[in-house]
């Protein structure tokens, strides 16, 4: 047998029962590590998600981690999406959102909507977000346009922030909005 026909049948299952050829694919998605989310996502799993896990204990589960749904909501607002709608249809329709999810189940919009919204998440949200800023600052990068981009939603409705602290307030006085 040569090599063509060995990678060829790595790739085809007969089913003994039915009959029918079940063909392999290869799913695994692959994203540049010069991607802006890519990066971005690197940097929020270096934050401690412990206030999060303790909030979310006490809340009705949803099938997504709160880890992940927070990477995504930060992924969506640095791309200018707001919308839980909007949001939902980049998880099941953008690879990048698809890779941020890590093989787990696409979230409805109602779900995103429920967690983002949820009062008891409100401080947790807040810390994760100071200590990305935080973070971010520290290495050196444009702190104004990642508050611009992160706290534009929290200005707008107050769902995330019960305060804004520090950042938010400065970018809403600053007309950001």
């Amino acid at each position: 047998m040569n090599k063509k026909t060995q990678k060829q049948e790595q790739h085809i299952e007969i089913l003994e029962k039915s009959q029918q050829l079940k063909f392999r694919m290869p799913t695994e998605i692959r994203i540049s590590k010069h991607n802006a989310l890519y990066q971005a996502s690197i940097q929020l799993e270096e934050l401690d998600y412990t206030k999060l896990y303790r909030a979310y204990s006490g809340i009705r589960k949803s099938q997504i981690e709160p880890r992940v749904l927070f990477k995504v909501l930060v992924c969506a607002y640095m791309k200018g999406v707001y919308s839980s709608r909007k949001i939902e249809e980049l998880c099941r329709e953008n690879l990048v959102f698809r890779w941020l999810l890590e093989d787990q189940k696409t979230p409805d919009h109602c779900t995103i909507a429920r967690f983002r919204g949820n009062r008891n998440l409100q401080e947790a949200f807040e810390d994760l977000f100071f200590q990305y800023v935080k973070k971010l600052e520290n290495k050196g990068y444009d702190i104004d346009n990642i508050i611009q981009s992160l706290f534009r939603r929290a200005c707008l409705s107050y769902l995330l922030f019960g305060n804004l602290g520090v950042y938010g307030e400065r970018f809403c006085a600053s007309g950001g909005i």
